[in-house]
């Protein structure tokens, strides 16, 4: 487990609290991690230190990071590190990310900030003392924080110490009383109550069309202005850029045959009959990172944490085939985007939970798919 705040880091945060009255609460919120390495090799960052994976050049992880007072130290004598990686797998609309670090080397060394595979402005030259670097951008991205060290090796003079330093970080982003589309043009929401599309932004749902064998399809529903129900996932486009939440008074009904998906709050995803799906979450294209896309949150098409007011995509595995990715230009075109589960032709079989086809009768009470639902056997 972790360990809780020292007492400094109480204090900086405090500190940290102080300043940001200067900022409108009602617009962005700042969370500060700290960063400290034990002997054992384990990271700890305080908070949210589950949610953070890291990865190293040149070795594996234990051999290069090593004990340091205050932060986090990569590389050592004997086993320089070229480049590291930090990553908080947490989907947020980010304005900006300030880091405390620096370099223990007389070799180029540069620290650049990710949001998803977009970076957040430009590279800046680590400094040899601890400085704290800012990186934003004009509009908010939206994805994964990642912080990556990276310097060149090949005239460092051997047998000394090329090393980063990290000691904190500080993520702004946006609350959920905006709505936040980043550099691709797309965005997913999810609200509580209804509200007014906004001037600039058209929603839509997804559905399977199911004229067309392997085709999803988004239906644009709400142009801007239209009263968007509660607690409907939409898909967001328009300009990147900042939109306000205005709700309306109205209880209209929500669309059928949507396959998005949302929580209010912070969740592990499922459907809405606990039927098994490949669960998509909304990013950039690794291959162009200008290219909206859904792709798998998790290895295999598994449940994933959603961050809360946001949509997901949940595809029922007795109908679609696995496909890690989805490219949101091939649904604008009509072209085929995803293979139908062959299974999905035989409605007579049954299926664990989890999406097993059973080869012969059930030997073991419990639940089981039938047809796409759910039937219990004593």
């Amino acid at each position: 487990m972790y360990r809780l705040h020292s007492l400094s880091v109480i204090i900086l945060l405090c500190l940290a609290c102080l300043a940001m009255w200067g900022v409108d609460a009602s617009a962005q919120v700042a969370t500060d991690y700290s960063f400290l390495c034990r002997r054992s090799g384990t990271i700890e960052i305080t908070p949210e230190a589950d949610s953070w994976q890291y990865e190293v050049g040149e070795g594996s992880a234990e051999e290069l990071i090593i004990s340091y007072s205050v932060g986090v130290q990569f590389g050592k004598k004997g086993s320089d590190c070229s480049y590291a990686r930090l990553t908080l797998n947490k989907q947020q609309s980010v304005s900006s990310v300030s880091v405390s670090a620096k370099r223990a080397t007389n070799s180029t060394a540069t620290l650049q900030v990710f949001v998803g595979n977009v970076p957040l402005g430009n590279p800046q030259e680590l400094p040899t003392k601890m400085d704290t670097l800012t990186f934003s951008a004009p509009q908010p991205l939206e994805g994964n924080v990642s912080i990556r060290f990276e310097q060149d090796l090949s005239e460092a003079a051997s047998n000394v110490s090329h090393a980063f330093y990290l000691y904190s970080a500080t993520i702004t982003a946006a609350d959920s009383k905006h709505l936040l589309v980043g550099a691709t043009g797309f965005a997913t929401c999810y609200k509580a109550e209804a509200f007014e599309m906004p001037q600039g932004l058209r929603g839509g749902i997804i559905v399977e069309d199911v004229g067309a064998k392997g085709h999803l399809q988004i239906v644009w529903l709400y142009p801007a202005g239209a009263a968007v129900p509660p607690q409907t996932p939409v898909l967001l486009n328009g300009a990147p850029g900042s939109y306000d939440f205005l709700p309306v008074p109205t209880e209209g009904a929500r669309p059928e045959g949507n396959l998005l998906r949302g929580a209010l709050n912070t969740a592990i995803t499922s459907s809405e009959d606990d039927a098994p799906c490949w669960f998509y979450r909304l990013t950039s294209d690794e291959a162009n990172p200008a290219e909206a896309v859904f792709a798998w949150g998790a290895p295999g098409g598994e449940a994933f944490v959603s961050t809360g007011g946001r949509a997901y995509l949940a595809l029922p595995r007795l109908r679609f085939a696995s496909a890690s990715i989805i490219s949101i230009n091939q649904m604008l075109s009509g072209l085929p985007n995803i293979k139908q589960n062959p299974a999905a032709k035989d409605d007579s079989n049954l299926y664990t939970p989890d999406g097993r086809r059973l080869t012969a009768e059930p030997q073991a009470r419990g639940v089981y798919i039938l047809k796409g639902k759910k039937i219990y056997i004593r």
